[in-house]
């Protein structure tokens, strides 16, 4: 017999628990340009739900908790075309690998930052 302290446990562990982490999927992948680089700082949306995430140093990037359906993937990264793509989830992780980005319009060979009393073009 299952003592009165331990039954809300009991309760816990095998009805609630399971639910909260069934059907809870993880896209995660890296980002590369068209040389092969890591695109640090690159923004990954994926909607409906406004799921969001910035890829690191190495390029990788991990959206959690989303559920099974149709989404929307976006990556965008300044001075790269903007990525989309469909996806529809089901009960895996995905592992996307997203490689060659192209050049985007606003593309520049430079950044020029003016202030105060001086200006400076690194090129």
């Amino acid at each position: 017999m299952i003592s009165r302290g331990l039954l809300p446990l009991f309760f816990l562990a095998f009805f609630i628990l399971p639910n909260l982490v069934l059907g809870q999927v993880i896209v995660s992948g890296e980002i590369k340009d068209s040389q092969d680089v890591p695109l640090a700082g690159a923004h990954v949306l994926i909607n409906p739900g406004n799921y969001f995430a910035t890829s690191n140093i190495q390029g990788h990037f991990k959206v959690s908790n989303l559920k099974s359906g149709e989404y929307l993937l976006s990556i965008s990264y300044l001075g790269v075309k903007t990525y989309s793509k469909n996806l529809n989830i089901e009960e895996q992780d995905i592992d996307l690998n997203i490689l060659g980005r192209e050049k985007g319009p606003h593309a520049g060979d430079g950044i020029d930052i003016c202030g105060g009393n001086f200006f400076q073009q690194f090129a």
